[in-house]
């Protein structure tokens, strides 16, 4: 099965209000990540606080300085339970 190229992100075109630490903590990810030293990042929160956008604003700098990037979300699911998307049910 062939898999299908991912859409390039939107070109970002806002300020982030208030993610000044959330920036400044994955610009130095993205440093060490060029060194040589990598790490996963998870953003997570209520509906409407911009986590698309901080992502976006990661991924279009990542970019500036070479990286390869992709972005995913999951289905809203009722409940909300943390982790959802990584558990394993049954085997």
């Amino acid at each position: 099965m062939e898999s299908k190229p991912t859409a390039e992100p939107k070109e970002v075109r806002f300020t982030l209000v208030g993610r000044e630490e959330h920036k400044a903590t994955m610009r130095q990810l993205l440093g060490q990540a060029k060194s040589g030293r990598g790490a996963l990042v998870m953003i997570g929160g209520e509906a409407g606080v911009g986590k698309p956008r901080l992502c976006e604003s990661l991924i279009a700098e990542g970019k500036a300085r070479g990286f390869a990037a992709t972005m995913g979300d999951c289905y809203e699911l009722e409940g909300g339970f943390p982790y959802t998307p990584f558990v394993r049910r049954g085997s």
